[in-house]
């Protein structure tokens, strides 16, 4: 894998197991960001360390916090060709999580979590952006498995 700056966490020398993406709330490349207020994505974290303790090799692409839009986003998670791409799923980023999702190589698997997943597991399911999603996760995040 090739070293990549706006990811954080992975070991270069190894192929990517995971690459676990906090969507940006908006598409910045239509309308960029004028603040630089964000606060870390903890769940996300501990469900990336705990893997990462587990012996995978996954890393963390802070969209929100980059101020990265949704074509900049999934061309990062492209690049990086990680076998799976993870998203928290949460109401205020939900669309942006599902354009991103659209625009993912069909080769990486798609993994979900979060409020939005587990409140409305029919609606992800059925969404036709979500076609490369091979597990939804229900519950704590850290007790499933890749």
């Amino acid at each position: 894998m090739q070293e990549l700056p706006l990811i954080s966490g992975p070991d270069p020398a190894r192929e990517l197991d995971a690459l676990f993406v906090n969507a940006p709330l908006r598409d910045y490349e239509q309308r960029p960001r004028t603040n630089d207020y964000t606060l870390p994505v903890l769940g996300m974290a501990y469900i990336a360390t705990y893997a990462q303790q587990a012996g995978f090799n996954v890393g963390i692409i802070d969209a929100e916090a980059h101020g990265l839009g949704i074509a900049a986003t999934a061309k990062l998670v492209n690049t990086a060709r990680p076998r799976w791409a993870a998203m928290n799923l949460l109401a205020p980023t939900y669309e942006m999580s599902a354009r991103i999702a659209t625009a993912l190589d069909p080769g990486i698997a798609l993994m979900v979590g979060g409020h939005h997943a587990k409140a409305m597991p029919d609606r992800v399911l059925a969404d036709p952006r979500m076609a490369n999603l091979r597990a939804l996760v229900l519950g704590e995040g850290e007790l499933r498995r890749v």
